[in-house]
């Protein structure tokens, strides 16, 4: 682990901590994973996802303000880092999955048709994520 962060921590702070390292080292061309890991209720959702909203939302009379999650972040980062250097092409690819109960959710898949692959079964390992080695 290169970090480890209580339940105190602000997504700010993970984020200055991990995910603007991991960002960098993607533009400088290597490959960069962020997990998050703990108990069921603990705020994994919430950190990597923030709270889903787009501004700020009325909710019984108080005025909720958009929170951006870990993803955000990155890609913010990301595609600021990118515009800063216009002469230089950039190949991106992404993947987000969930991993629950041994079960591997692909997240930007439809989730009513998405696929479930158990860890360990034949199907998993043959359609999990995998490195492409690529000559072009």
């Amino acid at each position: 682990f290169d970090e480890v962060f209580d339940e105190d921590a602000a997504t700010d702070d993970i984020y200055d901590a991990v995910g603007s390292v991991i960002v960098k080292g993607a533009v400088d061309g290597r490959n960069g994973t962020i997990f998050a890991y703990g108990q069921t209720g603990s705020g994994k959702t919430y950190t990597m996802q923030g709270n889903g909203l787009t501004g700020s939302i009325p909710k019984d009379g108080v005025e909720t303000e958009a929170v951006d999650g870990i993803i955000q972040k990155v890609a913010w980062d990301l595609f600021g880092r990118i515009e800063s250097d216009p002469a230089r092409e950039f190949l991106l690819r992404a993947s987000f999955v969930e991993v629950y109960n041994e079960t591997i959710r692909d997240l930007l898949h439809d989730h009513d048709d998405a696929e479930h692959q158990s860890i360990g079964s034949s199907s998993a390992s043959s359609k999990s994520p995998k490195k492409q080695n690529r000559s072009d």
